[in-house]
């Protein structure tokens, strides 16, 4: 990632004051301005911040966070409408609260870096978010998202089950989805990730 890109990025509290701001003018990050977009924007706000108030570690996601040796910077490509991001962007801000300095959270908004972007689609798409961890020589090591597959499995699911299913019913379920899982299936993927770089 070139040096321009890393300077127009923002840690996990300068993040969180931009989609407080937003909320409160009634907009939402990203070139598309809608009261839609807007709307999940203030959902996604409450969610981040009933996030930062309940987690919780698992077991194995802090001894896999101890065991590091070398230390790492977390990019994720973000955007305050995605409900996705607002279920696992703070769980990744909690990683770096906890590796003691060993990895450097780094969020940039997804539309405003579409280069970047480009380079980690899924499948062929620009879906968030999306982790790309580097090493100290600013070499890719790994990179993960925009969910876990789980969850993955279970859309693909609830579409073929579905053909008609509406885009927002489908948001509330999968928003159901993570209340129930309480960022727990995040964080084992996270885990497994983190013990590869080990």
């Amino acid at each position: 990632m070139d040096t321009q890109t890393f300077t127009k990025a923002q840690n996990y509290d300068a993040y969180l004051e931009l989609v407080k701001r937003l909320v409160a003018e009634g907009k939402s990050t990203g070139p598309n301005q809608t009261e839609e977009l807007a709307y999940y924007t203030g959902l996604n706000l409450v969610r981040m911040e009933r996030i930062n108030k309940v987690f919780s570690f698992t077991e194995e996601l802090t001894a896999a966070i101890q065991k590091l040796n070398n230390n790492y910077r977390f990019v994720v490509l973000t955007e305050a409408w995605c409900g996705d991001a607002a279920q696992i962007v703070p769980v990744f801000n909690q990683i770096e609260k906890a590796s003691q300095g060993k990895i450097t959270l780094k969020l940039l908004l997804r539309d405003e870096n579409l280069d970047l972007m480009d380079q980690h689609l899924t499948n062929g798409a620009r879906s968030i978010p999306k982790l790309i961890v580097y090493n100290e020589k600013e070499e890719v090591v790994a990179t993960w998202g925009p969910r876990p597959q789980v969850l993955s499995e279970y859309m693909q699911q609830l579409k073929a089950e579905n053909k008609d299913l509406e885009l927002t019913k489908m948001i509330e379920k999968i928003q159901l989805w993570y209340s129930k899982d309480r960022t727990l299936s995040t964080q084992k993927e996270i885990a497994d990730l983190i013990e590869k770089l080990t």
